[in-house]
């Protein structure tokens, strides 16, 4: 399954969705195919994740995306720091 992250100005980060499917779905491998970001020069910064999953993954509305804090949680934040390899003071 082929799913695609972005961010929405003013709503949520396309890293905070894929960090809570990854919370959501422990046990569903997955592989990241593609990412874009947009610099700020072009407009606003956006980020673009092109994701492939395992298998159907499950949506948990129930968890909001802002409880997925990239900034405060260790495992979240090591994740994005490897993938993307965002400076320290990210």
């Amino acid at each position: 399954m082929i799913k695609e992250y972005c961010d929405i100005i003013f709503e949520s980060a396309a890293v905070n969705k894929l960090n809570k499917d990854i919370k959501n779905n422990p046990e569903v491998n997955f592989k990241i195919v593609g990412y874009n970001v947009i610099p700020q020069k072009f407009g606003p910064d956006c980020t673009h994740i092109l994701v492939d999953w395992e298998k159907e993954i499950l949506e948990d509305p129930a968890t909001p995306e802002s409880e997925v804090n990239t900034d405060t949680d260790p495992e979240v934040s090591e994740f994005v720091s490897k993938r993307f390899n965002f400076p320290d003071d990210h």
